[in-house]
């Protein structure tokens, strides 16, 4: 006989257990699935989703500010025809103004002077081409591509721009010869320069730039005991033998000899065209015997510039410099 289960407590029929899965069922009509049930056993109507919102895309900003690019082509198509390019460059030592929107253009082997009273600032002008001096606003460009304010002395140097000052600076105890050939090797020690075989392709250079500087036959005496006029002249020779494109020369005959001023005279006059010269110098009779074009400073800005005859017939100029007592 089969065993029967145990009897449960009463009302507590198998048929009225409850299932411990229907708990978390959800709730039905007539035994329909969920879905059904829910719509009367109709198919649901789709519903269409939402429009996607129209987001209009951003317009792109332009990076080129017009009215600058347009200032800027003539400028850049200016600038190509100069090798020294200073446009409008001011400087001030406390408050008190050096230079005050400087402009300057020099040509392809053009031999300039410059010309002026004491405070003009014609030294602060060589500063800043140089890189001595960082201007306070203005621009100043070397073959149109090597940006002066932004380089150093050192760079600037090596690109081809010398700088003669008044005093000479020549290594007395050595030859005029060996002057050379160390600015010709300026970038290697003072040892190793001598102990370096010179080509012959150097040594021809440098007996050129002798007989230039009119030095040939003083090649072998010591620096120091050359006169006045022919240490600068031998300084010209060692910034020659650095193959220069721009040569600024600070008062060049000062303390020279009146034979003296006519070999210099001869010499500038010979590399102009091979090399871009700017001369500043106070001697008015070397300046008529060398210049095609004169610049003018007074205080800091151009106050006239052409030919001497041109600049001696301003009565401005005659005013500020060329009638005063230091001119």
């Amino acid at each position: 006989m089969a065993k029967q289960p145990p009897e449960g407590p009463p009302g507590d029929s198998p048929e009225t257990v409850p299932d411990a899965a229907s708990d978390f069922l959800p709730d039905t009509k007539e035994g329909k699935p969920p879905d059904e049930a829910a719509t009367g056993g109709e198919e649901p109507t789709p519903v269409a989703p939402p429009a996607a919102a129209t987001v209009e895309a951003p317009k792109p900003k332009s990076t080129v500010n017009l009215e600058l690019l347009l200032n800027w082509v003539p400028k850049y198509k200016r600038r190509k025809q100069y090798i020294l390019f200073v446009e409008d460059v001011s400087v001030s030592f406390d408050g008190f103004k050096a230079l005050d929107g400087l402009t300057l253009y020099l040509t392809e082997g053009e031999l300039r002077c410059v010309i002026g009273p004491n405070g003009a600032g014609k030294t602060t002008m060589m500063d800043v081409i140089t890189g001595q001096t960082r201007p306070d606003s203005g621009e100043a460009w070397f073959m149109d591509r090597i940006n002066l304010l932004e380089r150093d002395e050192v760079f600037i140097a090596q690109q081809g721009i010398c700088r003669k000052f008044q005093k000479p600076s020549v290594f007395e105890s050595l030859t005029a010869a060996q002057n050379l050939v160390l600015a010709l090797k300026a970038e290697k020690s003072v040892f190793s320069t001598f102990r370096a075989r010179i080509g012959k392709e150097d040594r021809d250079f440098l007996d050129e730039v002798m007989g230039q500087i009119g030095l040939r036959e003083d090649a072998g005496k010591l620096a120091g005991n050359l006169s006045h006029g022919q240490k600068q002249w031998l300084e010209i020779g060692m910034l020659l033998a650095q193959r220069p494109r721009l040569l600024l020369l600070d008062e060049p005959v000062a303390g020279m000899t009146p034979q003296e001023i006519d070999h210099t005279k001869e010499l500038l006059l010979g590399l102009e065209g091979n090399h871009t010269i700017l001369v500043v110098e106070h001697d008015m009779e070397f300046v008529r015997s060398i210049a095609r074009q004169v610049t003018v400073l007074h205080q800091g800005r151009v106050l006239a510039e052409g030919g001497m005859a041109e600049v001696s017939a301003n009565r401005e100029v005659v005013e500020a410099y060329l009638g005063g007592s230091d001119a």
